[in-house]
């Protein structure tokens, strides 16, 4: 089992050096070239969203279909009326952050940009908030500092958007991590506290071996394919080309502080467990560039390797 471990770390190695090689391989101009064909694909907006989200009533004891269905109406008018003297206080981005923090005054630990700032791809935008809301702060009639409220009324959702930054390109990071999972994979309910200490005790002692060794990238990554619970990533728990906003926000923070480096190594505690991340590089490209890039290589090794 060992020796074949090690032929599957060796063979992806390879295959992330040789994909890495092919990559720079491109002339920018094709990259250049690909890209200019759809943006939208590949381009970031920044913006500021504040939702607001109708509830299902149920049937109070002798409560009539009528009555409850009333007492529905009401609740939704309400639900709508927040949302529109929601958008009618935004002026600016520090109206609609002072209004956001008004809302949640007594949620402890709140933090509104975490909350509501983002800095999306419009796939992103349309998957996590709507498509009408995608191709509105990806039209170039908006302008930075515009507002809009979005109504979908069928499944209860209202949300206001401020455009903050137009469409841009984003810096891309690359890095390692190995997962010791907090959440159970059968039920998705997270494990007893008794069971996260374990977690959180088993990453320690993984990190405790790294340090212990030559504290190299190619280590890390040995350990990531024996330990990670990660069932996204097999290749020594590389996550190539991270763009902000990607990664959960405790290990987005981590890897985009401004003060990080290569070889940084750190336990991160998010929702899924603990992270232990090993950060590689800044890359140091645009988002479009690495991600052409990477999906030209990948298309050209898999070739090379049939």
């Amino acid at each position: 089992l060992r020796k074949q471990l090690k032929i599957q770390i060796l063979a992806q190695k390879y295959i992330t050096e040789r994909t890495a090689e092919i990559a720079k391989t491109y002339d920018q101009k094709d990259i250049d070239a690909e890209y200019k064909k759809d943006t939208a694909t590949y381009d970031f907006v920044t913006f500021r969203a504040y939702t607001f989200n109708t509830t299902e009533l149920t049937k109070e004891d002798n409560e009539t279909d009528d009555a409850l269905k009333a007492r529905q109406t009401k609740a939704d008018a309400e639900v709508k009326k927040n949302a529109n003297d929601f958008y009618n206080a935004v002026t600016n981005e520090a109206t609609f952050t002072a209004k956001a923090k008004e809302l949640n005054k007594d949620t402890a630990n709140y933090n509104v940009d975490e909350d509501t700032k983002f800095s999306m791809l419009k796939s992103k935008v349309q998957s996590n908030f709507s498509e009408d809301a995608a191709k509105w702060l990806f039209d170039s009639s908006t302008k930075e500092g515009s507002k809009k409220l979005f109504s979908d009324e069928e499944n209860g959702k209202y949300i206001v958007v401020l455009a903050v930054k137009k469409p841009h390109q984003e810096k891309t990071v690359t890095a390692r991590h190995i997962l010791f999972s907090t959440v159970d994979q059968s039920t998705n309910n997270e494990l007893s506290e008794e069971e996260i200490a374990k977690k959180k005790t088993e990453a320690e002692d993984v990190l405790k071996k790294f340090n212990e060794g030559d504290k190299s990238e190619d280590s890390f990554a040995a350990l990531a394919n024996e330990y990670t619970e990660d069932t996204d990533t097999s290749n020594g728990g590389l996550y190539e080309h991270i763009y902000p906003g990607q990664m959960v926000t405790e290990f987005n923070d981590w890897c985009f502080n401004a003060n990080r480096k290569p070889g940084d190594v750190e336990i991160v505690k998010t929702q899924f467990g603990y992270h232990i991340i090993y950060f590689v590089a800044n890359d140091g490209t645009d988002y479009y560039d690495s991600t052409i890039r990477t999906s030209k290589a990948n298309q050209d090794v898999e070739d090379e390797t049939k």
